[in-house]
């Protein structure tokens, strides 16, 4: 079962963006996770697995999380390979700087990454499999930002945040998406 925070995002979305909740696909079976985590290499985690089964993410012209995509089972693989060049440019740079990356350094050395939120090859919500700690993965050095230390909390911030009103719908990217208002 999906967290009480994911469908009090679902709630909210009903009433203020029902054209991204619309985008949402139906559950991903048991066959779409273990084709997923086989193509991985790595199990996903339970957290990650429990939204799956509500939704199988969204479509690719829905944002989601903001303006990223929920991205389906069916896209995780080609999804990680983006976060993992993110990964890659923060190893090199944690090589030559130690002292850059502390909050990254338990998952810096693991294969183990996710994008569990896509747009482009430039912008993910990435999660780590075994830690289950959410980081935004962008062009930026780091590369990786710590957001959340686990996805249900990075869940209930957002559904917190949607509820005090610091996100409105918009049109763009080739369909509708939610702009946070900062």
């Amino acid at each position: 079962m999906a967290s009480a925070a994911y469908h009090r995002i679902k709630e909210w979305m009903k009433t203020h963006a029902p054209e991204v909740l619309e985008q949402l696909r139906a559950p991903a079976t048991n066959e779409d996770i273990a084709t997923a985590e086989q193509a991985l290499g790595f199990a996903l985690p339970e957290s990650l697995k429990s939204l799956l089964r509500e939704n199988d993410g969204s479509d690719d012209e829905c944002g989601f999380f903001g303006s990223l995509q929920f991205v389906p089972t069916d896209f995780l693989q080609g999804a990680r390979e983006d976060v993992m060049m993110w990964v890659g440019y923060d190893r090199k740079y944690s090589a030559e700087s130690p002292d850059l990356f502390p909050e990254v350094y338990p998952e810096l050395a693991s294969d183990e990454w996710l994008a569990i939120g896509h747009q482009g090859y430039a912008d993910q919500l990435a999660l780590h499999a075994r830690t289950e700690r959410v980081f935004t993965a962008e062009k930026d050095i780091p590369a990786l930002k710590l957001v959340a230390p686990s996805l249900e909390a990075y869940l209930e911030a957002y559904a917190l945040d949607l509820a005090n009103g610091l996100y409105s719908l918009e049109e763009g990217f080739g369909g509708m998406y939610l702009e946070r208002n900062d």
